[in-house]
């Protein structure tokens, strides 16, 4: 959350760097040692609103004397009312106002605008006095009301919600609900930090046959449909330690914890016999799959790993599709 703050403030001190007082580097490649020169920028006022209505999130402007002189919507929805005129110190609760006052104090010494501070679980006050913990990004800036603190507020347990929300999003492929490529990274990343000792591992690629067929002949929508219906397939012959991920068009992986052995098992049930293909979600289509299988080999890289899994699922493939090859 911290980084998130940063990048925020990153953001609102570039929208400020001509209107607040800055110091800009450069350097010489032809001095040695990369000798530094600056230059100082004359600050000018900037009006609270326009900063404020143009953040995605709950900020507000404080004079040094603690007095709110403008707050965007986002502010007055967290804390629970309209703060513009408002003390500072009605946002804070009681034990901890010491603590606000001795920040605010740090940040108003001098004229000079300061660099973006992040301040993480500090406590804060609603207007109907219930506390909550607030990550708060500070920066002196210049305004036409006089020298003032641009306040950043994310509410620290809403706002770790939201990242792992989109974490998850980050790592969910969207038409099948399954992991995408980030996923499958991550959790090769994962198994390869361990000896293969202690984590034997083995890979299926798998490839579906005919989708481009099906496509033709029924429509994306349908296609899209049988991709949705094969995955929910794959999650259901897995075990709960394994992952199963789409990398591509009709590509997918699946990591397998265990030797090759443990691969070479959901291979064959996700072969199965004639009657077992009909009676699956997909047989209504005559689906069928070519799948490549590889067994994680010691000091062998992760990339090197999917790359013979992918060799053998393509011999199957030429070998005449829905079949089971495995990488030498």
């Amino acid at each position: 959350m911290g980084a998130q703050l940063t990048l925020l403030s990153s953001v609102v001190k570039r929208g400020l760097q001509d209107s607040t007082r800055a110091q800009r580097q450069w350097y010489d490649p032809d001095a040695a040692g990369f000798s530094e020169s600056t230059r100082t920028i004359e600050p000018s006022a900037v009006d609270p609103a326009a900063i404020l209505s143009v953040l995605p999130a709950a900020a507000l402007v404080v004079a040094f004397d603690g007095r709110i002189i403008g707050a965007n919507e986002h502010a007055d929805v967290m804390f629970g009312g309209p703060l513009t005129d408002r003390s500072l110190d009605d946002l804070v609760p009681d034990g901890r106002r010491p603590l606000h006052a001795l920040l605010r104090r740090a940040f108003s010494r001098s004229d000079e605008t300061r660099s973006v501070g992040v301040h993480a679980g500090l406590r804060a006050r609603r207007a109907d006095g219930s506390d909550f913990q607030a990550h708060l990004s500070l920066a002196t800036i210049r305004t036409t009301a006089g020298a003032a603190i641009l306040v950043i507020a994310v509410d620290a347990i809403a706002g770790s919600a939201t990242v792992d929300e989109l974490v998850r999003e980050a790592m969910t492929d969207s038409l099948t609900g399954l992991g995408n490529r980030a996923a499958l990274q991550a959790a090769l990343s994962l198994r390869f930090g361990r000896p293969i000792s202690e984590h034997p591992l083995s890979v299926l690629a798998i490839d579906l046959d005919g989708l481009r067929e099906a496509n033709r002949r029924h429509g994306h929508a349908a296609g899209d449909d049988l991709l949705r219906r094969y995955a929910a397939r794959l999650s259901a012959t897995v075990r709960a330690c394994d992952l199963v991920a789409r990398t591509g068009g009709d590509d997918f992986v699946i990591l397998c914890d265990g030797p090759l052995e443990a691969g070479r098992a959901i291979a064959a049930r996700l072969t199965g016999s004639p009657d077992e293909r009909r009676a699956a979600p997909t047989g209504g289509l005559g689906l069928t799959a070519s799948i490549g299988v590889a067994a994680r080999r010691g000091r062998e890289r992760s990339s090197t790993l999917l790359r013979r899994a992918d060799a053998a699922v393509q011999a199957a493939r030429a070998a005449g599709r829905h079949r089971v090859v495995e990488a030498v």
